[in-house]
């Protein structure tokens, strides 16, 4: 990078041998438990020795070239350290940047376990970077609270800053702050660089090295509160308002105490001077307070808890280091940060029984808020220009947590602006058991910071340094470090002068003061105005962009923008790049659903793709692109960069090759390839691993042959029967091996129905291939048998009538069937004759005729891979018929029909419609009665189903039909007949072309023979002076000639004679069917019956029939 470089100019004169040893100052680090020891605490790995990798060590570089120990800080973001304003406000915060020639002075922000490794780098060589874990970078701002600038109030008023860096520090963890207070007695976890020691010595000097140790939260409340509570006054020790500041309090207990050495004396009891307080036996420090003398030393117990098994205290150079509150939710939150502690608690400083107080978060969200300068953003719904300001929105930085009123973690930010150094609570905490509430500070008249005495009296004495004698002040003191490191060029050198940000253009930046400061219009959470573009704001600050596309709707990038991370978030996002574009994302990139359409330069220092990457022949910069979604050349595409293609990664292949610069990790599938494909896949100039793991779906295999440089293929096909994994049917295979046997010569015709089915597998498959089948056509061939069978019903009805001896007049049958039906239809059958009332056989030899309707209905059985199907039909037979000889009656009918057969689930429909003419005769004789007929139709078909890739497949055509039939009836008493009958039937169906697209099939002729013969008996109970009378009956039917319907089907226009035989349903051989009756008669002129009529054991089609008869003499 730019500053990268510059920094490696102005470094070429330092060496080491410009250091200058700092390690005998009194600053130190994290003071620990001495049988945790200093190596033990820089060890501490609770959670992952790398859970602390974002706390980092902060360095004063001077404009006129030395570079000094200062603070502590942490990432929030990558972009962003948090830290004490105290660190920093000895100047105004303008004067700090990387303007060398300018005259700024530099933060350097550097991290690792050990910064000595990563500043003594940079110094010998210029280079920033050791590895991911150890560097250094540097500050383009700081940001100092208003309350807390250059001049403003005293320390630790407002003490909170913002470090904006020069590098995004993207492989370091970062931390959420919390911004809610915490009550006593949570646990915290404490990181720092300061120096370092252990108890019972205090701290011995800095070493680079960070240390990590842990608390528990003594108490909530000020710096007054605490003083308070440990002399038992109201007293006002401090001045407002930095003396009222609600701070976090937490003491270093000494794990080697009994718990009796420190308590609260009397006069009388007191351990010296005959004055009374909080006195350890053990003391090494102490003062006069307002009411009492204070007597403290390793002892010192201030909040009534015990040391935790990595207790840690805090000393100089920890300025600014966070406070975690680790167990709220689970995640390091960081609650506040270091500003100091008390220098007369106890000798040596930082150690046993010292304490420390942070400035909590929670009074100044709305500064973080506002001053962070790691803005996220994201573009409002529907399309818009990168350039557009009101296409953007600001969104809730996802680092910011609240506890909401259930008590949950949330992220979020408090209601209302803050209330900074006006909070006046909560306040929490017991000092030596004195709760801090109940030391009222209505009591005292609050100091002023002119009046607040740093020397206490009482009883006339004056307090003092109980170390080495003298006065001392009851006073706070910060832990910042200021030991000069080294000495570097100066400004005014030319090396200095090479030192810049990579923003150019000149900027105004304020110096702050108490009240509204303008840090940009991007104040918050739906703040809006701005279009994302890292550098300097209207007001004067850097503004650093993580800019997230979640709504649906086309960014085109028509401006060069630089930004840190770019997050794709919705499936219906794009981000497109203009041809003349230049977008940088300097982070990394992460589509998780959305569209990047590259048509000029992108560039990205990691990018993880699970949506979809497409090119226009752009340029992707980028050190690794890892594909987990969808990534094509489209119409052209370079990738200046290693490409890692994972086993979840989809090449789409759209005729052009990727170009990649750079090395390649190959996985994953390749798709958009049909078959005869050829073609170019990738070129690279580096070298190879892997192969494409996943071929061709369906029956598409993809031959790769892998060069040096390139990876090219071919697209073979193999049998579509080796896809259906166990689910393939009689029909799929059939038609199938069809399109198998016709590929070579028809593919190119063909291409769309090929192409739809190659890709598919299994269950796919197989329903695909079902779907070609004309399941509407062949299911018709139940619907005429149904219709046949009717027609034979209605000439037997009136063969009995014949029989009977009631032929002569005229009669009416209407009857309705049901099929299946769980609410079987009733049907009224009224039968109307015109000959005489008795049952015997004495027809004339006059003219006879009737007109039957008959209605049925009924489910038929599921074929294909569909639902049952539904049969509705009507037929309407009329006849007339003559007396010709002794016995003899013969006659001749008319039979109109039509019928529907619909599959439940909608796939496909069938419909015929016809006439049927023939004629019939009946000898009756004193043993047997002998009946037959014979008839021959005409009717027509349509068709339609469902098409394999949409739309409607239709189909006409035209049926022939021919049936006849004999049958014998015998009486043997006067209640039980028998019945035998010998039925053929039989369908030319013409063959047909189906139209509608693709799915369209040829269909050969069909015929379908049905020859059935029956057997069976009727039973009366008869008897002569009931009026109704019951019967009933059965036969059992086989079919000679039982078979499942079939057809042979081909392509329309297709190359070859091929065709495929497929079938519709299963063949029924043998059935049986059972019937009832209710018959009425009476001597006068009307006789009437119920019946009801069941079929079973039939799989193709049942039959349950009710009627009603009603016979009228005219």
């Amino acid at each position: 990078m730019k500053l990268s470089s510059n920094l490696s100019r102005l470094l070429l004169g330092a060496s080491a041998a410009a250091l200058v040893s700092a390690l005998s100052l009194p600053a130190s680090a994290l003071t620990v438990r001495d049988d945790v020891g200093v190596e033990g605490s820089e060890d501490d790995d609770r959670g992952g020795n790398e859970q602390w990798d974002g706390v980092v060590q902060l360095y004063y570089w001077s404009n006129a070239g030395g570079v000094f120990f200062n603070c502590t800080g942490s990432l929030v973001n990558h972009r962003t350290v948090l830290s004490a304003a105290h660190c920093f406000n000895s100047q105004p915060s303008n004067t700090y940047g990387l303007d060398r020639a300018g005259g700024d002075d530099t933060i350097i922000a550097a991290y690792g376990p050990d910064t000595f490794d990563a500043l003594f780098n940079w110094l010998n060589t210029g280079e920033t970077s050791i590895d991911r874990r150890n560097g250094l970078t540097f500050s383009t701002q700081v940001i100092t609270h208003p309350d807390a600038d250059f001049g403003q109030v005293s320390f630790p008023g407002a003490d909170v800053a913002l470090i904006a860096l020069a590098d995004p520090l993207a492989d370091l963890p970062t931390y959420s702050m919390l911004f809610s207070p915490v009550s006593v007695g949570e646990h915290v976890s404490l990181a720092a660089y300061g120096g370092h020691g252990i108890g019972s010595t205090g701290d011995v000097g800095i070493d680079g090295k960070r240390q990590a140790g842990e608390d528990i939260l003594g108490m909530v409340g000020s710096q007054n509160d605490f003083l308070r509570g440990l002399d038992n006054s109201s007293a006002t020790f401090f001045g407002a308002p930095d003396g009222d500041q609600i701070m976090y309090f937490i003491d270093f207990d000494n794990p080697d105490r009994t718990g009796d050495e420190c308590q609260r004396r009397s006069n009388e009891d007191a351990v010296a001077f005959g004055v009374g307080g909080v006195q350890c036996v053990d003391w090494t420090n102490g003062a006069f307070l307002n009411d009492s003398l204070f007597l403290g030393g390793p002892s010192n117990d201030f909040f009534a808890d015990d040391a935790l098994e990595n207790e840690a205290g805090t000393a100089g150079g920890d300025s600014g280091s966070p406070l975690f509150f680790d167990e709220v939710n689970g995640e390091l939150l960081i609650g506040g940060v270091l500003s100091g502690g008390f220098t007369f608690v106890t000798f040596p400083g930082s150690g046993y029984g010292d304490v420390s107080y942070y400035t909590s978060l929670f009074q100044y969200h709305q500064f973080i808020e506002e001053a962070n300068p790691l803005k996220y953003m994201s573009a409002v719904e529907g399309d818009g220009n990168w350039s557009d300001a009101s296409h953007w929105v600001q969104n809730l930085d996802p680092s910011y947590r609240i506890i909401d009123a259930n008590g949950n973690v949330i992220n979020g930010i408090p209601d209302g602006p803050e209330e900074g150094l006006s909070a006046t609570g909560p306040r929490e905490g017991t000092i030596y058991g004195v709760d801090i509430n109940d030391v009222d500070p209505a009591q005292a008249t609050p100091a002023t910071d002119s009046e607040a005495s740093a020397e206490g009296t009482f009883g006339g004495l004056e307090t003092t340094n109980f170390r080495a004698g003298g006065t001392v002040e009851i006073g706070a003191t910060d832990f910042v470090a200021n030991g000069l490191i080294a000495t570097m060029a100066t400004a005014e050198s030319d090396e200095a002068g090479a030192l810049s940000n990579d923003f150019e253009e000149e900027r105004d930046v304020p110096t702050f003061g108490v009240g509204d400061v303008d840090f940009g219009d991007l104040e918050g959470a739906g703040s809006s105005g701005v279009a994302p573009n890292n550098g300097f704001n209207a007001a004067g600050y850097i503004n650093y962009f993580d800019v997230t596309l979640d709504a649906a709707g086309t960014t085109t990038a028509d401006i060069d923008v630089e930004i840190d991370a770019l997050t794709l978030a919705n499936a219906d996002a794009t981000l497109a790049i203009n041809d003349d574009v230049t977008f940088l994302a300097l982070v990394d990139t992460q589509i998780g659903q959305g569209t990047l359409d590259v048509g000029g330069v992108f560039a990205s220092r990691d990018i993880l793709n699970f949506g979809l990457i497409t090119g226009r022949d752009g340029t992707i910069v980028t050190d690794t692109l890892f594909n987990a979604g969808t990534l094509t050349a489209g119409t052209g595409l370079t990738v200046d960069g290693d490409l890692v293609l994972t086993s979840a990664s989809t090449l789409l292949y759209e005729g052009n090759a990727i170009d990649v610069v750079g090395d390649v990790s190959l996985d994953g599938q390749v798709t958009g390839v049909k078959f005869g494909d050829t073609g170019t896949l990738l070129t690279f100039t580096g070298s190879r691993v892997g192969n494409f793991s996943v071929n061709a779906p369906g029956v598409l295999e993809l031959a790769y042959v892998y060069n040096a440089g390139t990876v090219t293929f071919e697209v073979i096909a193999n049998d579509y029967e080796t896809q259906f994994g166990g689910t393939g049917s009689a029909n799929s295979f059939a038609i199938g091996g069809l399109l198998d046997g016709l590929r070579a010569d028809n593919y190119s015709d063909k291409t769309t129905l090929y192409d739809t089915l190659d890709v598919l597998s299994g269950t796919d498959l197989t329903t695909a291939l079902n779907a070609l089948v004309p399941a509407g056509g062949l299911a018709i061939q139940q619907s005429n048998l149904a219709g046949t069978e009717t027609r034979v019903g209605q000439i037997g009805s009136r063969i009995k009538t014949i029989r009977a001896g009631r032929a002569d007049g005229n009669s009416v049958n209407i009857a309705s069937t049901g099929a299946r039906s769980a609410m079987p239809m009733m049907g009224l059958a009224m039968q109307a004759d015109a000959a005489a009332q008795s049952s015997a056989k004495t027809n004339t030899k006059g003219w006879g005729s009737f007109v039957e309707v008959t209605a049925y209905q009924g489910d038929q059985e599921a074929f294909n891979g569909s639902d049952e199907r539904d049969i509705d039909g009507l037929s309407l037979t009329a006849g007339i018929d003559r007396q010709v000889g002794k016995n003899i009656r013969v006659g001749g009918f008319l039979s109109y029909g039509e019928s529907d057969n619909d599959a439940k689930d909608g796939a496909s429909v069938a419909s015929t419609e016809g006439f049927t003419l023939g004629a019939y005769g009946v000898k009756t004789g004193e043993k047997i009665d002998w009946s037959g007929y014979v008839g021959f139709g005409q009717s027509d078909i349509s068709t339609a189903r469902a098409g394999l890739t949409g739309g409607t497949v239709s189909g006409e055509t035209e049926a022939t039909e021919v049936m006849f039939g004999v049958a014998g009836a015998t009486s043997f008493n006067e209640s039980l007949e028998g019945v035998a009958s010998l039925d053929y039937f039989s369908y030319e169906i013409d063959g047909y072309t189906e139209t509608g697209g693709v799915s369209a099939v040829t269909v050969g002729d069909q015929t379908i023979d049905s020859l059935q013969g029956s057997l069976g008996a009727n039973f009366y109970f008869m008897e002569d002076s009931a009026a109704w009378q019951p019967r009933v009956g059965g036969r059992v039917v086989y079919d000679f000639n039982g078979e499942e319907a079939n057809a042979v089907i081909s392509l329309p226009g297709q190359v070859g004679t091929a065709g495929a035989d497929v079938v519709g349903g299963s063949d029924d051989l043998g059935w049986v069917v059972v019937s009832a009756g209710l018959d009425y008669q009476t001597q006068g002129k009307t006789i009437g019956g119920l019946f009801v009529e069941q079929t079973f054991d039939r799989d193709n089609l049942e039959y349950t029939t009710f009627g009603a008869r009603l016979r009228v003499e005219f």
